[in-house]
């Protein structure tokens, strides 16, 4: 990470007017796209008058991409490596007739995207120059900016910067890591780069990689500091409980299904196991189908306030959360046997089982004493929830696989998705999470490659409906409205499902949206509407056999004929 890496770059010799009028001579998709990436980031993801600090790393001589910033910002700090550079962007903040130019920029955030009326675009860049600061930096030093600079920051947007500044992805890997530094915890880095197929080669767009670069810099940490900002302190058992546990449903039936089929399958009775659930939460539930198995449970979970409510359950203290549905449904649908087995199966895990604390990011991972090794080690909805990225997932699976005895059995209850390392935000009582989403792919990989396990000794179990009520009726509009609300999320918009649209400062008809999208145009939102109807409808069925979408128009037609009218007074 030496200086003799960049001077070949010509930095010093670089013509910021020249690059002005040959990049910012009209407004085209080179700016729109990072224009409305980051105004869709700050409308998504904090409230105005947030009071974010945020860093533009590698600004050039341009001040117009912290537009959408300001709303949110207290302070804002342009760092570039190159003297003349900031020279002029020191013109613009100052004010100095001989600035550049780049109202367009801010007209096309202030007018379009946010459908803010012409007068505000002069005010909005106002604002910029009374929050912003210059100051130098260099990628190649240490530290890389300069001096009363280093943050930490909430936000930092870095844009054709740091790949243009190395020459290797080894180099780009370590200089974004050193860049991640700067951020607080649970801080956001914004980076606007065009990747390419040809990772490594130079004078082309080779950062294709950035995702295992990212996930390298944050392994490497391993740290508490990776997951402060889940907020487990301050998560709220009971309402947890209220949440999820308040019936039983799918998302209980089938790991307490594969929990009864994994130990029917693999053990006899009496095999004397030792037993982990890794991450328990508070629930004291899913060690049902364990006990004819098992001569020791222990549970292990890192939030204090998770152990006192789970103990409240192993003591039998009357203000104990109720779990007896789950067990009712492995002592009575799963093993056939009668009611008055159902509390003896509770009050069996009692007798077993023990609880301590744990940390996934901790060496040793869990409390002393309690190391193993385990005959089963079983974890629900915890790694993933701990973990920020697919490396850092990794990394911590195979610390947990070390807990087993050789032929140990490592049983999962995992959420995978189709966009591997997406992180999904969840909400317990307004205290945040977020989860990691993997696919399949990735846990045969880290399994195999990482833990030692062979191809053929993994199982992969789908989700599948086990309640015995019906589905319900509007599952295909509910399938529908998912689709479409996460196609939304992949297109970088802001969007909610079942949200209001407050209309009327009354909230008079305020009929929750299906699919509700902020800042769809000019500022304003779109409300989706979903049906789902079929020409075998007997009002329809005649016109649909002669008239392809019959069944679609007529939907179409009823849901105009009764909201049009509303819709329009509403503007």
């Amino acid at each position: 990470m030496s200086s003799e890496l960049h001077v070949d770059q010509d930095f010093e010799k670089f013509k910021p007017w020249a690059y002005i009028k040959e990049y910012y001579g009209k407004l085209d998709c080179w700016h729109r796209n990072p224009l409305k990436y980051l105004h869709d980031f700050y409308t998504s993801h904090f409230q105005r008058g947030a009071n974010l600090k945020v860093l533009n790393y590698g600004c050039g001589p341009i001040v117009a991409f912290e537009a959408s910033a300001v709303p949110y910002a207290q302070v804002i700090v342009l760092a570039d490596y190159a003297e003349q550079n900031r020279a002029v962007a020191k013109l613009w903040l100052d004010k100095d007739p001989s600035r550049p130019d780049f109202s367009a920029l801010y007209r096309y955030v202030v007018e379009e995207l946010e459908g803010q009326g012409a007068g505000e675009v002069e005010e909005r860049q106002d604002a910029v120059r009374r929050l912003s600061t210059i100051c130098g930096c260099d990628i190649y030093q240490d530290p890389l900016i300069e001096k009363g600079y280093e943050g930490p920051y909430d936000v930092i947007y870095t844009a054709s910067c740091i790949e243009d500044a190395c020459y290797t992805i080894e180099v780009f890997g370590a200089a974004l890591s050193k860049l991640c530094d700067l951020l607080k915890p649970g801080g956001w880095l914004v980076m606007s780069v065009c990747t390419g197929t040809e990772a490594g080669t130079l004078n082309m767009n080779y950062v294709d990689s950035i995702r295992s670069l990212l996930d390298r810099a944050l392994a490497v940490k391993m740290s508490s500091e990776l997951h402060v900002d889940q907020d487990y302190e301050k998560f709220e058992p009971w309402a947890y409980i209220k949440e999820y546990y308040g019936k039983l449903d799918c998302w209980h039936r089938n790991p307490l299904k594969n929990l009864h089929d994994f130990y029917t399958s693999h053990f006899q009775r009496g095999a004397n196991l030792k037993v982990l659930n890794y991450g328990c939460g508070p629930i004291v539930a899913f060690e049902a189908s364990a006990v004819p198995y098992a001569q020791e449970i222990v549970l292990a979970e890192y939030a204090e306030q998770n152990r006192a409510v789970a103990k409240l359950r192993l003591d039998k203290d009357p203000s104990r959360p109720d779990f007896s549905a789950l067990y009712r449904y492995v002592v009575e649908e799963l093993e056939g046997q009668g009611a008055g087995e159902v509390e003896e199966r509770q009050d069996a895990v009692r007798r077993l089982s023990t609880i301590c604390s744990c940390d996934i990011y901790q060496d040793p991972l869990i409390q002393k004493g309690y190391e193993g090794p385990y005959d089963v080690v079983y974890s629900g909805a915890c790694i993933e929830d701990a973990c920020y990225t697919i490396e850092v997932f990794g990394a911590a699976l195979s610390k947990l696989c070390d807990l087993l005895k050789p032929g140990g059995c490592l049983v999962m209850s995992v959420c995978t998705g189709t966009e591997a390392g997406t992180l999904n935000m969840n909400y317990v009582d307004s205290i945040r999470y977020v989860e990691l989403k993997v696919r399949e792919t990735n846990i045969y990989e880290i399994l195999q490659q990482r833990c030692g396990f062979v191809r053929e000794s993994i199982t992969i179990l789908p989700l599948v409906h086990l309640s015995p009520e019906p589905l319900p009726d509007n599952l295909e509009c509910t399938m529908l409205r998912d689709i479409s609300a996460e196609t939304c999320r992949r297109a970088h918009f802001s969007v909610q499902v079942e949200a209001g649209c407050n209309l009327t400062p009354d909230h008079s008809h305020s009929r929750p949206a299906d699919v509700l999208i902020s800042n769809w145009a000019l500022g304003k939102m779109a409300a989706c509407d979903i049906s789902v109807t079929s020409p075998l409808n007997s009002n329809i069925m005649s016109e649909a056999g002669v008239t392809a979408g019959a069944a679609a128009q007529a939907t179409e037609l009823r849901k105009h004929e009764a909201n049009d009218v509303k819709c329009s007074e509403l503007g």
